[in-house]
């Protein structure tokens, strides 16, 4: 149980540059989500929204999770935090907060929750709004889809049931079947489920078993088109713990069919796949590529995309110190390939970096282009984070230019800490820290009486 004062966390979200924390009107009640402040609606879209644009502005918002939040008297209860993007990026005056007392999400708070332990986005509704998928952080809970709209997050939602009591684990959207509809997978403890075509309704999800041979099973579903056919596949990642010790790893590949996703799967990264990945079309080719840490060795590994599946293997940084904390892939210089972020240093901010390489037509390049740490100049520094600069990582357009822009995660070390996002933007020429700024939970007026948010930064939307 963390229990902290409100004085030094204050002082540290001034010291990121944080507005005084604004009136936020409860909807319905104490504890409720936070509403929206000052943001404007947008007109209607013609197409889907991308992932994580929920006012359909053509640009990124952010998306942080605080699962130890202290929400309407409950400990560790969890929030989600929501920073609206402008034209410069996250707007620390256009926020929301959804907790597990929100209009539409089944449940309430309670002590331990774990609210919005997992996150993903996708416009199931094609309204040009982008939606949010969030566990509830129970066993036995139900998935819960928050709709977008011109103003952002609604209170309009569709809840999606796991039978039995197992745990609702991580999200991927894609269109499986390649017929415009998206669909959503779910891992559990032994397997994951596909609810296929959801549109503005609950549906029912189907079940598919993955062999678990240890008392522990972290699964990481990644969704992409791999093969350049117009359908998404699915790369599940999977990490066998038994006794608390990590002793096994591979991954299952599942194209996409006319029909869903394939029954047949091809078995990948056997012995040495790592859990942090992310997907990307590295080399430009039109095909994703599968950019993983490895479970065995230092550095990273794109297995690139071909028409039958993934092909070749690029190893790359394996003199990297401390491991890899985070993954992220998105195009910062617009040159239509993905680069790669990624973090080391995963248990001191002193030491936490972020690495920056970019994608070409021959692949991942072997030597870091840019460096970022809370030494480099203009990097927003907040006092006693204590955790990694870096914990978590997203290269998104946050400003509607074309280009990925960095968000780095630095969650806090104790109860004394304040967890925080940092943003540097994305040029042509790459990642800058002019304009760069931080954002943290009480910065965005999450530091009052019935919702406070201290340790962002521990996860982001990707």
């Amino acid at each position: 149980m963390k229990k902290r004062t409100l004085g030094s966390a204050a002082a540290a979200a001034l010291a990121l540059g944080g507005v005084a924390a604004l009136a936020i009107t409860q909807n319905g009640g104490a504890g409720q989500a936070a509403q929206v402040a000052q943001v404007a609606a947008v007109k209607p879209a013609h197409r889907p929204a991308l992932p994580g644009d929920f006012n359909g502005d053509g640009r990124r918002d952010t998306v942080a999770p605080d699962m130890s939040a202290f929400v309407d008297g409950k400990w560790d209860a969890g929030l989600i935090a929501v920073v609206y993007s402008g034209p410069g990026g996250p707007d620390r005056r256009r926020r929301q907060a959804i907790t597990a007392n929100s209009p539409g999400v089944p449940g309430t708070v309670r002590t331990n929750g774990s609210f919005g332990q997992d996150i993903a986005s996708g416009d199931f509704d094609r309204d040009g709004y982008a939606d949010l998928v969030l566990t509830t952080g129970t066993r036995s809970a139900p998935i819960v889809i928050v709709y977008g709209g011109p103003r952002g997050l609604t209170g309009r939602t569709v809840t999606l049931k796991i039978p039995g009591r197992l745990w609702a684990g991580a999200p991927a959207v894609g269109d499986f079947g390649g017929n415009g509809a998206l669909d959503l997978v779910v891992a559990d403890e032994k397997g994951f489920w596909t609810f296929r075509d959801i549109g503005r309704k609950a549906v029912k999800g189907t079940r598919t078993a993955v062999a678990n041979k240890g008392s522990e099973y972290a699964p990481k579903p990644i969704a992409a088109d791999f093969n350049g056919d117009h359908r998404t596949d699915l790369a599940m990642m999977v990490g066998v713990y038994g006794d608390g010790d990590y002793f096994d790893s591979w991954g299952e590949l599942r194209l996409g069919t006319a029909k869903g996703l394939s029954t047949k799967k091809t078995r990948f990264g056997k012995g040495w796949l790592g859990l942090a990945g992310a997907a990307g079309d590295v080399n430009g080719d039109g095909r994703a590529d599968l950019v993983v840490d490895s479970a065995k060795s230092a550095g990273i590994s794109v297995l690139y995309g071909t028409g039958t599946g993934f092909g070749r293997r690029q190893q790359v940084g394996r003199t990297l110190p401390d491991g890899i904390g985070a993954l992220a892939v998105g195009d910062v210089n617009g040159d239509r390939k993905a680069d790669v972020a990624l973090s080391t240093g995963e248990e001191n901010a002193d030491t936490g970096q972020v690495q920056l390489r970019y994608g070409a037509k021959g692949g991942l390049a072997a030597n870091a282009a840019q460096t970022f740490s809370l030494a480099t100049p203009g990097v927003p520094h907040p006092p006693r984070t204590g955790k990694a600069f870096g914990a978590a990582l997203t290269l998104t357009d946050l400003t509607g230019e074309g280009l990925g822009d960095l968000s780095v995660g630095l969650p806090a070390a104790d109860s004394d800490g304040v967890g925080s996002v940092v943003f540097l933007h994305g040029t042509r020429k790459g990642v800058t820290t002019a304009g760069a700024r931080g954002v943290s939970g009480v910065g965005l007026g999450l530091g009052g009486a019935k919702l406070r948010a201290w340790d962002l930064g521990e996860t982001l939307l990707d």
